[in-house]
């Protein structure tokens, strides 16, 4: 800067850059020298007695770097992200436009991109380092992904970003996951609106859903990815948009489930391990739906299945962190499977993958 020439045209634009910072940061440094690098600057600059403007290039595969710089700015600007297709290297511009999530009003889309910024900022910056991501919608499915996913041959050697959305939130992310190109999993709850007839809040009987014509959904992904309908009836299997593919729980023999309990429990009606968590979690509640006359019968789980789902509301925690350990313990024979919706899509994160 010293031996700049004072003429004006020498000093138009001063590129900096920096190459992959955290080489010799630990996290925590990381993030304070992305806070900390613009004030640096200015004041190196406000020493000298010539007119400097700079622009700053880093280059970095951190995730504390690009969540720090997401905190900083409470912006997606500014974010070139590099990419390999077909042998080469490929670039996406990223700004908040981009991926401003497409919600028809306005209110409603201020305060959904809100809610994307905190929680990339906070939980999902790595997704941008990933060679897929699987949005879920709850805890179980989270807790529980990781150890199947160690048992697929083909995606146990990828990188593979789970992400708990808390709730159906992950038609926020269509914008910027299809920007990313990256293949995108999305595992959600179908939320069935159940209409409770007067009879049945007096016999406290839980109804079964059999059929999906007439019935509609509050899950908002589903909608969104539906046509912005919530109606159910020509509902398919699953949905496939480019590189992101949602899935969500289907017809398991005569019942639909709603959620990823009663799913698995549909799954897995006759397991002993399951039957024995439930068991232990809801033991007045597991002698009522599936002992008779001192004997288990299991096909009471799936008759019951809704029913299961309803007293499980409040332990899902517990729920999720038994089964965990049942299946990290319990020989491979024994375990319970998940549900299909899941499986089948693991199969098309596989086949995306190569």
């Amino acid at each position: 800067m010293e031996h700049y020439p004072d003429e004006k045209h020498n000093s138009k634009i001063n590129l900096i850059a920096i190459e992959e910072p955290e080489a010799f940061m630990h996290p925590q440094m990381q993030e304070l020298f992305i806070k900390n690098i613009n004030d640096a600057l200015q004041v190196l600059v406000s020493t000298r007695d010539k007119k400097l403007n700079s622009q700053l290039f880093i280059t970095t595969h951190s995730s504390h770097i690009l969540n720090s710089k997401i905190h900083m700015g409470n912006s997606l600007n500014d974010i070139c992200y590099v990419y390999e297709e077909s042998g080469c290297a490929h670039t996406q511009n990223l700004d908040n436009d981009s991926v401003m999530p497409d919600t028809e009003d306005e209110k409603d889309r201020d305060k959904d991109f809100k809610f994307l910024k905190k929680h990339i900022k906070y939980k999902v910056s790595e997704l941008f380092f990933a060679d897929a991501v699987i949005l879920v919608e709850g805890f179980a499915e989270e807790t529980i992904l990781p150890f199947y996913l160690e048992q697929e041959p083909q995606l146990n050697k990828r990188y593979i970003s789970i992400f708990g959305i808390n709730g159906a939130h992950a038609f926020l992310y269509k914008n910027l996951l299809e920007r990313l190109g990256i293949p995108a999993l999305i595992v959600t709850d179908l939320d069935i609106v159940r209409k409770s007839s007067d009879d049945e809040e007096k016999t406290k009987e839980f109804a079964q859903i059999m059929d999906l014509k007439g019935q509609v959904t509050t899950n908002r992904t589903i909608k969104y990815f539906n046509g912005n309908s919530d109606d159910l009836s020509g509902l398919t299997p699953f949905i496939e948009k480019g590189n992101i593919y949602i899935t969500y729980q289907w017809k398991i023999g005569e019942y639909f489930p709603t959620s990823f309990e009663e799913a698995f429990i549909l799954t897995n009606a006759d397991n002993e391990v399951l039957n024995a968590i439930l068991k232990d979690i809801k033991k007045g509640t597991y002698q009522q739906i599936v002992v008779k006359n001192g004997i288990p019968d299991y096909e009471q789980n799936r008759q019951r299945s809704y029913e299961w789902q309803v007293k499980l509301s409040n332990a899902k925690g517990e729920f999720a962190s038994k089964l965990l350990y049942a299946l990290v313990t319990e020989p491979e024979g024994k375990r319970p499977k998940l549900p299909k919706y899941i499986e089948q899509g693991l199969e098309w994160l596989s086949k995306k993958l190569g």
